[in-house]
């Protein structure tokens, strides 16, 4: 999916409001959405990226699931708090990888008290101190 920071909530707190957010391809939502349904049975985790990219979505599930991870990801904004559509973080066994219909794009492996080097409970007490 094309990823952008035009429109994002990183370019909301650290930019100027400028550019044009990614385009989205509805067909390719369905097909992901479909293949998503699909997979949710063999899945312990399916969770969207949405508002804040993919650094927001993988301290959601964190913080909601009290395990972090261990990721290979770039170290740059656009990877880490890109928006655009056709994205979902799933966690399965390594055995179990679903066919969703769409890439997949292994990012690292569930375990340990930290995310991103940030330790669970203190992504925990930012949220909750910023709600």
């Amino acid at each position: 999916p094309a990823l952008s920071l035009d429109g994002s909530e990183y370019q909301a707190l650290y930019g100027e409001p400028a550019g044009k957010p990614a385009p989205l391809d509805l067909q390719a939502e369905a097909a992901l959405l479909q293949g998503l349904w699909r997979a949710a049975p063999a899945c312990s985790l399916v969770h969207d990226v949405s508002e804040g990219g993919l650094a927001v979505c993988l301290a959601e599930a964190g913080i909601a699931s009290g395990i972090g991870a261990e990721l290979d990801l770039p170290d740059d904004p656009v990877t880490l708090f890109g928006e655009g559509g056709g994205q979902a973080v799933i966690a399965c066994a390594p055995d179990a990888v679903p066919e969703l219909g769409a890439p997949i794009r292994p990012i690292g492996s569930v375990g340990g008290d930290s995310l991103l080097g940030v330790r669970i409970d203190e992504l925990r007490q930012a949220y909750e101190m910023s709600t």
